[in-house]
């Protein structure tokens, strides 16, 4: 069981840093559950096999048997539709970063504390490779100005005594 705790943490507490929320992610049954990974996985272990027999057929002299240079051009013919379907769902892939909503929880409350937007990818070790790690930065500072108009007020005190 594979499973991925993202924990968010208020950092500006004086004693200790407070954590805000959790979500858990399943790793294992998103690697194995995603139609991607499953249907690359599965075509790339089928090209092996292929390539494997291929490789028996050339260790054959096919010019002394068509039978085995009919079946030599069909396991050719096979390896490229295999590799014309492998990147047609990689580019299709490629593109998609699956972003979510997931949920904040707490364990000491009973409510949500709120949603994170994230998108986690699990990749085999050779893939991951290919990717660098990104840092995670937090967003510029924003200065904004804020107006108020308040139209009614009952029991407010001013500093001279009186209330409104």
């Amino acid at each position: 069981h594979w499973e991925l705790r993202v924990e968010i943490w208020d950092a500006g507490g004086i004693i200790s840093d407070d954590m805000i929320g959790f979500t858990s992610i399943d790793l294992e049954d998103r690697y194995y559950g995603n139609p991607y990974m499953t249907s690359t996985r599965v075509l790339e272990t089928y090209k092996k096999a292929v390539e494997l027999k291929k490789a028996s057929l050339e260790a054959i002299d096919l010019s002394k048997n068509a039978d085995k240079a009919r079946e030599m051009d069909k396991v050719k013919a096979e390896i490229d539709e295999i590799a014309r379907m492998l990147n047609s769902i990689k580019a299709k892939g490629q593109h998609k970063i699956p972003v979510e909503f997931r949920e904040l929880v707490h364990p000491d409350k009973k409510q949500s504390q709120g949603i994170v937007e994230m998108w986690a990818e699990v990749f085999p070790s050779e893939e991951a490779a290919k990717h660098p790690v990104q840092t995670v930065k937090p967003p510029s500072r924003e200065e904004y100005e804020i107006r108020l108009v308040l139209w009614e007020t009952r029991d407010v005190k001013i500093p001279n005594g009186t209330s409104v």
